[in-house]
């Protein structure tokens, strides 16, 4: 993902659940006994969030907001992808008091949906932009590779616990999302 100066990025509301179940992942695992569904759960939370930074994609919907101090460009890129809609478009102060939200009228997305542009430069020294972004609301919504791709990392962090790197297999599936931005 890309880093740019004097931002902030939050996630504001995280996903109803996860593209892949603890059901799905004991049947990769073939494991059927219950003691090590928290651990599982746990896995795939990780292994959600780490294929969202590789592919700079979030899967499931949730909501983030990114934050620009001080010259603030009037073609915002928005770090996660897809995006659904802008939730609000907001400046404000120093000191963090709000000075006004933009009527959606004064800013659109992009024609591929990854960049806010604002119709006029903002008027305050702090821009705030929340949205949201997702494939959908279901695990099916995820496409298959990137959920395969889940898989094979939970697999590969239930055997060797001590190992964040995820495998190469997934790795190569996570890329075939991964949107490269110049």
């Amino acid at each position: 993902m890309s880093h740019y100066p004097s931002r902030w990025l939050t996630r504001t509301s995280d996903p109803l659940l996860e593209p892949v179940s603890v059901t799905d992942a004991k049947l990769f695992l073939r494991i059927d006994a219950e003691a090590e569904d928290a651990l599982i759960g746990d896995l795939i939370k990780t292994t959600r969030i780490l294929a969202e930074e590789v592919t700079a994609k979030a899967l499931i919907t949730q909501s983030w907001s990114v934050q620009y101090e001080q010259d603030i460009p009037q073609h915002i890129p928005l770090p996660y992808t897809p995006i659904q809609d802008v939730l609000s478009v907001s400046w404000y102060d120093e000191d963090e008091t709000l000075l006004g939200t933009l009527d959606a009228s004064a800013y659109h997305l992009n024609a591929r949906k990854d960049t806010l542009i604002l119709e006029s430069a903002p008027t305050g020294p702090l821009l705030r932009v929340s949205y949201r972004c997702g494939y959908g609301d279901a695990a099916n919504d995820v496409p298959h590779p990137i959920r395969h791709a889940m898989l094979i990392h939970i697999a590969a962090l239930y055997e060797q616990r001590d190992s964040l790197t995820p495998p190469a297999a997934s790795l190569s599936l996570y890329h075939c999302y991964r949107e490269v931005r110049l």
